[in-house]
């Protein structure tokens, strides 16, 4: 809905084209729930839930012929006890499922550990919010994608230099996020997830946990180097809103490239190579003092 995103997106994606495309690298970290129980000695009720790993593990793989549980951590504090269960939801981005199951096992632990349930959403888990446990852990996919920019393509596409570029982000990356006590430094990755989260039938509340991403600048032998470190990237193909008629052809257009990566993987790669030519132009619009003007000339409301 905004031309000057759309036009800096393209000049982005334009710029990683001709430096010989992107590199990309993602992780399936897994969907999380947290739930979180009453307990009056924790180090016992701890001790029971790990005696009965396999039990609640096999109630909560009962609710969902997709879904497989990956891992599970304990926090307690003080009469609070959370089991933060992540797991593996298949081609679906999950949060239904996942919620789904961590009832079944926070009804069966009450019932077996005779302690009250308190919630299944004890926000250990973070969803859709920021928090530090998300941006060191990850959820859903953590996606890095980098590219080596020439200061001819700088130049040419971008209209900037490497030096600009650099002196730029050092001031905002660095020391304007520094400042602010910034979780995420970067320039702006939500409007691009948002973007494709709306277009491709996500949930948009998720791109709380995708701008926590870091973008970091450095000189290279062969130019510029651009990285950006997604910690949450959390899509999926199936279920939500991604059978919707929009977003199910926007997903079969973004999908179209055969490839052995299960479809969300892919759609998470790209998301995170579409937030790298964001931060690509966007850091070179700011390195040439344009962005007003860029706004100005291309924007879609009223002047």
């Amino acid at each position: 809905t905004e031309g000057a995103l759309v036009a800096s997106i393209i000049r982005g994606c334009k710029a990683g084209r001709e430096a010989g495309g992107v590199r990309v690298v993602s992780e399936y970290i897994g969907i999380t729930r947290s739930i979180a129980f009453k307990v009056e000695d924790v180090k016992e009720v701890s001790e029971k839930i790990r005696e009965h790993e396999s039990t609640w593990k096999r109630i909560a793989e009962a609710t969902s012929g997709h879904l497989k549980v990956l891992s599970y951590d304990i926090d307690t504090k003080d009469d609070v006890l959370f089991l933060t269960i992540r797991a593996d939801t298949d081609e679906a981005m999950g949060m239904n499922m996942i919620t789904i199951a961590a009832q079944a096992v926070g009804d069966f632990l009450s019932n077996e550990l005779r302690i009250p349930l308190l919630t299944v959403a004890g926000n250990v888990d973070s969803d859709k919010k920021p928090s530090t446990r998300t941006k060191t852990q990850g959820r859903g996919y953590r996606v890095s994608v980098e590219a080596t920019l020439s200061e001819a393509i700088i130049q040419k596409v971008l209209k900037s230099n490497s030096d600009a570029l650099l002196q730029t982000a050092r001031a905002k990356l660095e020391i304007g996020s520094k400042l602010a006590g910034a979780l995420g430094k970067n320039l702006h990755v939500a409007n691009i997830i948002a973007a494709l989260y709306v277009a491709t039938g996500q949930d948009v509340a998720h791109v709380v946990e995708g701008s926590l991403a870091d973008t970091a600048v450095h000189k290279d032998a062969d130019g510029v180097r651009i990285k950006v470190e997604l910690p949450a990237i959390l899509v999926g193909v199936r279920g939500g809103g991604t059978n919707l008629p929009a977003q199910k052809q926007c997903l079969d257009l973004v999908l179209r490239s055969k490839t052995k990566l299960r479809s969300s993987v892919q759609l998470a790669e790209i998301v995170g190579a579409t937030v790298l030519a964001g931060e690509i132009s966007l850091l070179a619009a700011q390195s040439t003092n344009t962005l007003a003007q860029a706004h100005r000339t291309l924007a879609r409301g009223e002047r």
